[in-house]
């Protein structure tokens, strides 16, 4: 999965998306349509991405003609998002009658985004000291030439 760019996380729940969208938010304020694309624009999803898996989770499983007629995006293209949807692990392949596809629920795409980002700030923090170590020996072998 692509990483996030959070800068701090409070795991109290108060400002869940705030480190996304570098906002504050009120516990009863609503999340509008265009503040959870800009959320998954934030996480590396393009627009249509957002689209599409915001599609598959109020409606889905749906097929790919379903999604791409009523999303009006060619087939072709279609097929190119939800591969990368499927990359991302966000929608997930269901055979019915045809093939279709079921969006990840929301809460587990933000869940595993914030652990995913969780785990490479402790590594980076892990390996801190060594990191600045290496980069001042790469500095040095660049001066001397």
């Amino acid at each position: 999965m692509d990483r996030l760019s959070a800068k701090t996380i409070d795991l109290n729940g108060n400002q869940l998306f705030s480190f996304f969208l570098n906002k504050k938010m009120d516990e009863d304020q609503p999340l509008s349509l265009n503040r959870i694309t800009k959320l998954l624009n934030s996480l590396g999803f393009s627009s249509l991405e957002a689209k599409v898996y915001i599609y598959i989770a109020k409606l889905g499983p749906l097929s790919n003609d379903e999604i791409a007629s009523q999303l009006d995006i060619k087939l072709a293209n279609l097929h190119q998002i939800l591969e990368a949807l499927l990359k991302k692990g966000v929608v997930l392949p269901t055979i019915k009658n045809e093939l279709s596809y079921t969006a990840v629920p929301f809460e587990e795409l933000i869940d595993t985004f914030i652990k995913d980002e969780i785990d490479q700030t402790e590594e980076l923090t892990k390996n801190h000291q060594q990191l600045i170590s290496i980069w001042k020996d790469l500095t040095r072998i660049n001066e001397s030439q």
